[in-house]
């Protein structure tokens, strides 16, 4: 399956924000969540604009692999 988002910058620092942008034309659902590597769920909330790009703090969050989902769609990003 092809990628529907992205997360800018992949690699971010611990008290910074991150950029998820849209591939298709809009997010599959108005939900998102982020998840640590072994699946816990870490922050979650909802998307104002489903056909917008929009971004997320990430500040406080360790360093680690991190998961973006929204719907069915997943991307990766870590914190260092």
């Amino acid at each position: 399956m092809k990628n529907q988002l992205a997360v800018t910058p992949a690699l971010v620092p611990a008290n910074s924000s991150i950029l998820i942008q849209r591939i298709e034309k809009k997010f599959p659902c108005n939900q998102y969540q982020v998840t640590n590597e072994n699946g816990e769920v870490i922050r979650k909330g909802f998307i104002q604009d489903i056909s917008r790009d929009f971004s997320i703090s990430v500040r406080g969050m360790p360093d680690g692999i991190y998961f973006f989902i929204v719907g069915d769609n997943k991307e990766r990003f870590t914190i260092v």
